[in-house]
């Protein structure tokens, strides 16, 4: 499969594809920042390869290593101070979900005044102070589910809160997907991060402002991220199953772009905020508890994906039971491990209820379902 898309992201798809990555950088400048992860960029060899073709077309770099996993926004801060008398032509992110965003807060940062959390959708600039001068972003993702590498949204840790940085001036400006740059990438960390293509794809189906163009995006979402899954899931090493998750997640994030998510990432958000809950394992968490809500306002489009997943995991459709069950075996198909309890992660009873009212933010505003925060306590509660 090999593709070229024009969205506000540039998109090229295919094995090989960071071959263009000089031609890019020069399009912009000849001094750039890598903005890569803990250590899987460099044990794979991608790092160096990257560093390399940089070096033999004499671009200039800075390193900003070691981005964790919902980073805090006081590290991209210090990030930002250093490389602002650096000033570079182009950010480059080489990694996950998480090293994507810290790039377009990086490009932000370096080229508007004030603190991260002015910029979030819900601070005191928010989304109309960002403007067209955002430093130019290119994506080279390494693992894939979040769609981050096109998404205009970047998530930041902040006053114990997960917050939300969305302009349309965030989008990247290339993505070089090459989906043998995941070969690399565990397992257990592939399904993890992957299983983020498969909601973002169910909700923008759901979601309350989905649309026919969105539903096109959403139900191919649904259909390559969990074939892609599932084949990861019994051969890893296998770059067919690779490549069609990748391209499932650039599709759930097309999907996300039109309609929204909705209560299963609404949720979600507070868990990974206060308690460093990766995002992967949350949703996983809550998959099957929130659509038992959601369901009841999204029969015939439940009934849709339920058909879906009995097709890919060929399962007989007349007595698996409800989409809940189907969930179910999909969780227990792609072996994610046991499923930790909230308590274990350091969630305790007494802040279920602030949990909940976190959980009303924006990504809870496009849920089909009218969920009160009796009904969040409630499902958090069956998680404790």
């Amino acid at each position: 499969m090999e593709f070229d898309f024009r969205f506000p992201t540039n998109i090229t798809f295919r094995v090989g594809s960071t071959d263009q990555l000089p031609d890019v950088v020069l399009s912009h400048g000849k001094y750039a920042v890598i903005v890569v992860g803990k250590e899987s960029a460099r044990s794979s060899g991608v790092l160096e390869r990257i560093l390399s073709s940089l070096e033999k077309s004499d671009i200039a770099y800075s390193l900003a290593d070691n981005i964790p996993t919902n980073p805090p926004v006081e590290q991209i801060e210090s990030l930002a101070s250093a490389l602002r008398r650096k000033t570079p032509d182009v950010i480059i992110s080489l990694g996950g979900g998480s090293v994507h965003d810290t790039a377009k807060i990086l490009a932000l940062l370096l080229s508007h005044p004030g603190k991260t959390l002015e910029y979030a959708v819900d601070g005191e600039r928010g989304v109309s102070a960002i403007g067209a001068c955002v430093k130019p972003v290119v994506t080279i993702p390494t693992i894939f589910g979040t769609g981050a590498e096109i998404s205009p949204a970047a998530l930041v840790r902040g006053n114990g809160m997960k917050r939300v940085i969305f302009s349309p001036w965030l989008f990247p400006r290339v993505s070089l997907v090459d989906p043998s740059l995941s070969l690399g990438a565990p397992r257990d960390v592939s399904l993890r991060v992957g299983i983020d293509a498969f909601v973002q794809g169910l909700e923008a189906y759901w979601a309350r402002n989905a649309s026919p163009l969105s539903d096109l995006f959403a139900r191919a979402a649904i259909r390559h991220s969990v074939s892609g899954l599932v084949a990861i899931s019994s051969a890893p090493a296998e770059l067919d199953g690779r490549s069609t998750l990748a391209y499932g997640s650039l599709l759930s994030l097309l999907a996300v772009a039109n309609s929204g998510v909705g209560a299963i990432h609404a949720i979600s958000n507070p868990l990974s905020g206060r308690f460093d809950i990766h995002h992967g394992q949350a949703l996983a968490m809550l998959l099957v508890h929130v659509a038992e809500k959601v369901i009841p306002a999204r029969r015939r489009r439940s009934e849709d994906v339920r058909r879906i997943l009995c097709d890919i995991l060929d399962l007989p459709m007349d007595n698996m039971g409800g989409l809940p069950e189907v969930l179910s075996h999909l969780l227990s198909t792609l072996d994610l491990g046991t499923i930790p309890k909230l308590s274990s992660l350091g969630v305790r009873d007494s802040q279920l209820t602030r949990i909940a009212d976190e959980s009303f933010n924006s990504d809870m505003t496009t849920s089909p379902s009218e969920l009160s925060r009796d009904d969040v306590v409630a499902i958090l509660q069956r998680l404790l």
